[in-house]
């Protein structure tokens, strides 16, 4: 071996790619110590032995082999993908060797191992879908906090009227029609609520949690999509089940995207479609398993359902992030989520999470508030920019003994604050002008004992700034659409100086 020779062995060797020397017949004529370290072989094992059989232990050439494509072209090609023998991503380069009459003989085959910089692509591009997501999340909220805003206004007026007319002596007749206008409004009571709830899911804050509840509120969204389709949904709900401490939008997102992947997959089966969801206690966790009739999920990408960008579908339909931000939620929440499946047999997906046993005093029971004595001759101003709001709180409240003020202007309100002496006032925090939280500040100037007076009355208590804003003050607020005998309760409650639990009242009544 001349000295030339010596020095390019040596180059060659030290080289931290992998290099072969691929004959037209595929035959592996030299290889560098890499590829020797790569294969764990020694070279006369891997000198003429074939290509595909000595990297991926294959019968016949690769289908994206780069080699084949440079003895047809005669042009260097470069492929990367993923090696599932070795778990790694590679580089592969293939080099023509030509002979002097510009035949490709055989090549030079280098491969290097790109696996590090895959990833860190990968997580920066998964970092950037994220934030994306975020962003088109936090857009949702604010569009579904406005949105529960205008749907609440009419609806608190059409509500509070009919619970009204239930109440008076009419005819059977009318008192039926009512009813259903009552239990109309209802129903898109709690169409609101859920999308307020959604409108919550990015944040962070955690609550003891009832996970039947969650359920419960998470099918309701999708009873109509799944009635369209045929799909038959039965519950087995353990009663009694503990409860854990959780981010209620997160779980039910987390609820959401399974649900979905289940109704897409039985989507072209033409077995009858049936999802079952149970709830059980095992041991120390609450467990939910949810199972499709769908033809199940393969067995060689059931291991790969939570990886990012890891997706079965088309382009137009998602980007493979739902299953791997659920399994993200599902962790930080101290729990674990994984699938089960038979090919033909559908699939169930099963999440565990702790329970988390609730170590704060409860106070005792108090009297039902229809047993107690009704305060009535205060004087009580309503401040809301929705005419028929005032009309029916003004109805509602002289009804019950007091006397009521209302205008739908904040500027009005402060001079006749400044007029008259209020034992209540009535405060909607979203109005033009001036809004609740400014015309509050204004309070403090006429009569600071005032300010321990107001009710805030909204359908807006998703925003950041008003949750703020109740947060701080510790005022009591009853959310839009409320009950007539909630919002009664409220009133007696500020007016006789107590003060409720629950800051923010949801009325389904």
């Amino acid at each position: 071996m001349n000295q030339e020779t010596s020095e390019l062995r040596d180059i060659i060797n030290s080289q931290d790619d992998i290099i072969l020397i691929i004959a037209r017949d595929y035959g592996i004529e030299n290889v560098n110590r890499s590829g020797l370290t790569l294969l764990d072989k020694n070279r006369e094992d891997v000198i003429g032995e074939k290509c595909y059989q000595a990297l991926h232990a294959k019968a016949e050439p690769c289908q994206y082999c780069p080699f084949t494509q440079t003895m047809k072209t005669k042009q260097t090609e470069v492929v990367e993908r993923y090696d599932t023998t070795l778990g790694k991503h590679f580089r592969i380069k293939s080099t023509p060797i030509l002979s002097e009459r510009g035949d490709a003989v055989k090549c030079i085959l280098s491969i290097r191992d790109v696996t590090e910089r895959v990833n860190t692509e990968a997580k920066l591009k998964r970092m950037q879908q994220e934030l994306n997501l975020n962003r088109r999340l936090v857009a949702i909220g604010q569009v579904a906090a406005g949105m529960t805003h205008e749907i609440n206004n009419p609806l608190t007026g059409v509500i509070a009227f009919s619970q009204m007319l239930m109440q008076m002596d009419i005819p059977e007749n009318m008192k039926e029609a009512v009813e259903v206008i009552f239990d109309g409004a209802s129903r898109v009571v709690g169409i609101v609520d859920r999308l307020r709830t959604f409108a919550r899911q990015d944040r962070p804050e955690k609550e003891y949690t009832d996970l039947n509840a969650i359920i419960g509120n998470t099918l309701a969204m999708r009873s109509y999509e799944m009635r369209s389709n045929g799909i038959e949904v039965t519950t087995h709900l353990a009663t009694n089940l503990p409860e854990t401490v959780a981010n209620v939008g997160q779980l039910q997102q987390v609820l959401l995207n399974i649900i979905i992947n289940a109704e897409q997959a039985m989507a072209t089966s033409s077995l009858q479609k049936k999802l079952t969801i149970t709830t059980e206690q095992v041991a120390d966790r609450i467990r939910v398993s949810i199972s499709d009739s769908g033809p199940g999920i393969p067995e060689e990408i059931i291991y790969r359902l939570f990886d990012p960008f890891f997706t079965t579908k088309d382009n137009t339909s998602g980007m493979g992030l739902g299953l791997n931000i659920s399994h993200g939620i599902i962790t930080e929440h101290g729990g674990e989520i994984r699938a089960q499946s038979e090919p033909g047999s559908g699939a169930t997906f099963i999440i565990d999470l702790p329970i988390v046993a609730e170590t704060r005093e409860r106070e005792p029971a108090k009297p039902a508030d229809v047993e107690q004595a009704e305060p009535v001759g205060a004087r009580i101003l309503v401040v809301d920019d929705e005419p028929h709001i005032c009309r029916a709180l003004d109805r509602l409240l002289t009804k019950n003994g007091h006397q009521v003020d209302t205008t739908s202007s904040p500027l009005k309100a402060l001079e006749m604050l400044s007029e008259a002496e209020y034992d209540l006032i009535l405060l909607d925090l979203r109005m033009p002008d001036m809004n609740g939280i400014e015309f509050y500040d204004h309070i403090k100037a006429i009569s600071p004992a005032l300010q321990q007076k107001v009710v805030c009355v909204t359908g807006d208590v998703v925003s950041a700034q008003n949750e703020a804003f109740l947060h701080e003050t510790g005022i009591p607020c009853v959310a839009k659409p409320f009950g007539v005998s909630e919002l009664m309760r409220q009133v007696r409650h500020v007016l006789e100086g107590e003060k409720n639990d629950a800051q923010v009242t949801y009325s389904r009544s």
